[in-house]
């Protein structure tokens, strides 16, 4: 099953028609819309939509919604897509078998409008979707779950290294690694959390133990990313998180755009106070 996940974007109109196809192709795995934002020595690239999918592997989208530019800059802009996400894989080195990345990064722009077509440039969504069925993943079946981790940013929370001579598959060692194995990946309703934005209020619950700090921390990181010129608060009840506050944004958003945050834009205080705090 695909799960469909809505950011923020201004490219609406061919982002539906690319679910609608997706959806009627029996995929599975997740469609990001205006996720991530990739950092690269030149600054910032916001990409119009993701796919990450067992069958396909990563296929960046690009989004034209103009009538045909300078083809030359179409494909410079595909490369930089292309070249900033192989260097952000490669920093896991669990996505990688001696020095070769094992996810296969493919890299697409749907511009209706264009005249011009390439291999990597579709004019019409006939073509989207032959592009997407010659795809072939032979290692998403060992990959896919790795890359999911990766993708959503929160690989830092496993706790590698913590047990490793672990002999019986039943102790309770193997049964907690198997637990630390899973916390770094997102569900569906996580990933909708930290990535959809509403107009007005938008309540997450949960039970303790749920991840609600670390879906707020990743929805900060994500909004400070896309909204350049927004300052952000956050607010909580607890004093004592807001060390792990510091922490996780901060981790986050180095992750996500290679760049120490801007803490100017950023206010993390507690919901309660006195005259010395």
């Amino acid at each position: 099953m695909l799960t469909i996940v809505n950011g923020v974007t201004s490219k609406q109109v061919l982002a539906n028609e690319i679910i609608n196809l997706l959806e009627t192709m029996g995929l599975d795995g997740y469609f990001y819309l205006g996720y991530p934002v990739l950092g690269g020595i030149d600054g910032k690239i916001k990409v119009d939509a993701l796919l990450v999918s067992e069958q396909t592997g990563i296929v960046l989208f690009d989004l034209e919604t103009l009538a045909e530019e300078n083809m030359e800059d179409k494909i410079q802009l595909l490369d930089e897509l292309y070249n900033n996400m192989e260097a952000k894989l490669k920093r896991y080195g669990y996505l990688s078998k001696r020095r070769v990345l094992q996810v296969p990064i493919n890299v697409l722009s749907y511009a209706p409008l264009y005249k011009t077509k390439s291999d990597e440039i579709c004019t019409s969504i006939e073509e989207v979707k032959e592009y997407l069925e010659s795809l072939e993943w032979k290692q998403g079946e060992g990959y896919y779950k790795k890359l999911l981790e990766a993708i959503q940013m929160i690989s830092q929370l496993k706790k590698r290294g913590g047990r490793k001579n672990l002999q019986k598959a039943s102790s309770r060692g193997s049964k907690l690694k198997a637990i630390e194995d899973q916390i770094s990946c997102l569900d569906k309703y996580q990933s909708k959390a930290v990535i959809e934005t509403v107009e007005g209020v938008q309540r997450i619950r949960g039970l303790a133990g749920s991840g609600k700090t670390i879906v707020l921390a990743l929805k900060v990181a994500y909004l400070y990313t896309m909204y350049e010129n927004k300052m952000i608060a956050v607010t909580f009840n607890s004093r004592a998180l807001k060390g792990q506050f510091i922490q996780l944004i901060t981790n986050f958003i180095v992750e996500n755009t290679n760049e120490e945050p801007d803490w100017s834009r950023i206010k993390i205080i507690h919901a309660w106070g006195s005259k010395n705090s």
